[in-house]
């Protein structure tokens, strides 16, 4: 399973995600980002099978500030843009589970 975030500050909610991804029966957990603070990619590769990092910059402070335009994104528009995401061939759905073609999902993994 691959977690994507769009930065990685303390890390907290992507350790989150991890177990919860472990807890779901993910065999393989990959983390990925553009920015991270670098002791906090450090500690998820404890937890994580691998971690992608495109930039550890020095001082980090905060993700917004990697970014041209942060802007926060309501619910409504996430399910707009989940919505409009076909589900068809390999890609996961209801009832699919990400990169395991054919597998049924645990409950509630959907």
């Amino acid at each position: 399973m691959v977690i994507v975030d769009d930065g990685i500050a303390t890390g907290a909610t992507l350790r989150a995600a991890i177990q919860a991804a472990r807890t779901q029966g993910a065999r393989r957990v990959v983390v990925a980002a553009p920015v991270a603070a670098r002791e906090s990619a450090d500690r998820l590769r404890e937890s994580a099978d691998e971690v992608v990092v495109l930039a550890t910059p020095e001082p980090f402070f905060a993700v917004g500030l990697w970014y041209r335009h942060f802007e926060a994104v309501d619910d409504r528009e996430i399910e707009a843009l989940l919505a409009a995401v076909p589900r068809t061939g390999d890609q996961a759905g209801p009832d699919r589970v990400a990169g395991e073609p054919g597998r049924e999902p645990t409950p509630g993994s959907s």
